[in-house]
């Protein structure tokens, strides 16, 4: 982590770089299937920024995520339209997630807030469905607005906030 503060009227800069996460192994699976190797390799960072002396804070984030892993199941009969069983499914992705905010300080005990943010997330069912196609990762935005609230002595606080989300490739 890195803070720095040279003068008081510069930013007030935070920064952290998680740095790479190594998951690798044999995981087995539960039933007819099982999931035999797997690689994910990930590098995040946020920098939080205070500005204006602490009136204004801004928020950046990002992460970065590789995989891959392969399936083993009993699949389904071959057909004409899907001559691939999918008894044996691979999957590889490499996703840049961003996370980004800000808030200022109009009061002590008042804070408007935005944020943005997207994540994915890797298939939870590796077989094909009836069509042979094999299924994608999901991913999905999400923003938000709203006013933070504390009374004078910090001990209680809240929030009334507007939100919104749009994803695709659902999975249930």
């Amino acid at each position: 982590a890195l803070r720095r503060v040279d003068e008081p009227d510069e930013p007030v800069a935070h920064l952290e770089l998680h740095g790479v996460h190594v998951e690798e192994g044999l995981h087995l699976g539960r039933g007819l299937g099982g999931l035999l190797p797997l690689h994910v390799l990930g590098l995040d960072g946020a920098n939080s920024t205070e500005w204006l002396d602490g009136r204004l804070n801004t928020l950046l984030g990002f992460r970065l995520a590789d995989s891959s892993a392969v399936w083993l199941s009993q699949g389904s009969a071959p057909s004409s339209t899907s001559p691939d069983s999918g008894a044996t499914s691979a999957s590889e992705a490499t996703n840049l997630s961003y996370s980004a905010g800000v808030n200022y300080a109009l009061t002590r005990w008042i804070r408007p807030y935005v944020s943005v943010s997207d994540s994915y997330n890797s298939p939870l069912n590796q077989n094909n469905d009836p069509y042979g196609r094999k299924a994608d990762a999901s991913h999905a935005v999400g923003e938000e607005a709203g006013i933070k609230l504390q009374n004078a002595r910090g001990t209680l606080s809240g929030s009334l906030a507007f939100y919104g989300v749009r994803s695709k490739n659902e999975q249930y």
